[in-house]
């Protein structure tokens, strides 16, 4: 079996802190610890868990803040678009977190927001290898994933899978207790793995010229 990584152009997503200080200015979140995710708004992506666990990560910090153990101010920056968006938003407004909630919609310049975020946080109910968790690693981000996603796309150290039975608070507990970290890119480790466009490219030719695979 050949396994072909779903490969994207791994020097658009390093990670850049001068964009990344671009992208929180203009957003005026300069501040926040972020929260993101970029998906297409319908049943697979899972958004209506992701909301829940925002909003039980807000109930978590607003508990420890009220104790003195937690002044963090996190907000949740969803890119894409679908026609589950406006249910979303509906949601959203249901569990007191719209303010708090940034629907993005489709953004040309997605690789600059990844830079902006703090945390990726993808909980799909089903998916093949998704390119934005890709994306993500390349960044730098550390990632919280369903364990419905292919093991593949677990490359680097910043991967942790969780299972979507569990209660959101769960995913807030981890998402909190994992937030801390030092944040560089990982391009050079993406790429060795095979998840760079150009490598691959390459590797395909050959493949195409010899009918040898390396």
């Amino acid at each position: 079996t050949i396994f072909i990584p779903n490969a994207i152009d791994c020097s658009a997503f390093d990670y850049d802190l001068s964009v990344r200080e671009r992208i929180r200015k203009e957003l005026g979140i300069e501040g926040n610890y972020v929260i993101g995710h970029v998906g297409s708004f319908r049943y697979a992506k899972n958004h209506e868990y992701l909301l829940r666990v925002f909003a039980a990560l807000r109930d978590i910090s607003d508990t420890k803040s009220s104790q003195g153990n937690d002044q963090k101010d996190y907000v949740l920056l969803l890119l894409g678009e679908g026609s589950g968006m406006e249910a979303m938003k509906e949601l959203a407004k249901e569990l007191g977190i719209a303010k708090q909630v940034y629907f993005l919609g489709n953004r040309g310049n997605v690789s600059d927001y990844y830079q902006a975020m703090d945390y990726f946080v993808y909980p799909s109910r089903f998916e093949g290898l998704p390119g934005t968790v890709v994306e993500a690693q390349v960044s730098g981000l550390r990632c919280l994933i369903s364990d419905s996603i292919c093991g593949e796309v677990q490359v680097t150290e910043l991967i942790h899978a969780m299972s979507i039975q569990e209660p959101p608070e769960r995913w807030a507990d981890y998402l909190i207790n994992t937030r801390s970290y030092e944040r560089s890119g990982h391009k050079a480790q993406m790429e060795k793995a095979g998840f760079d466009v150009k490598a691959q490219a390459e590797i395909m030719t050959r493949f195409y010229e010899t009918g040898k695979w390396d």
